[in-house]
């Protein structure tokens, strides 16, 4: 059997504390940065690897965004990633303890 297809997919990424995200199962994040127009105005970005058509198997994926300065609170927190947007800095995090299910298929990532 061949192997399922995979793309690379851009997410927006919000200026704010925590979002989540739903991606298929085993999705794989490759780069978080700022994308910028022609104009040199940009946002936050996450670029995530998965099957081309995302599957039935999904997760919902939470992720909190620290600016340099703030205390980070999270025992399961692992660092994606940190972005210059102008004056700022802001360093993402996946929250691994609040991975939720969709389904009966667990979480991974």
């Amino acid at each position: 059997m061949a192997a399922a297809s995979r793309v690379i997919f851009k997410y927006p990424v919000p200026i704010t504390d925590t979002f989540e995200l739903e991606l298929p199962y085993g999705a794989n994040i490759c780069l978080f940065a700022v994308k910028k127009n022609d104009k040199g105005q940009g946002w936050p970005q996450l670029w995530i690897e998965h099957s081309a058509t995302g599957g039935d198997r999904r997760v919902m994926r939470r992720f909190r965004l620290f600016g340099t300065g703030r205390t980070i609170e999270g025992d399961e927190l692992v660092h994606v990633g940190s972005v210059i947007t102008g004056p700022r800095v802001w360093h993402l995090f996946e929250d691994l303890s609040a991975c939720k299910e969709i389904g009966s298929w667990g979480c991974a990532g």
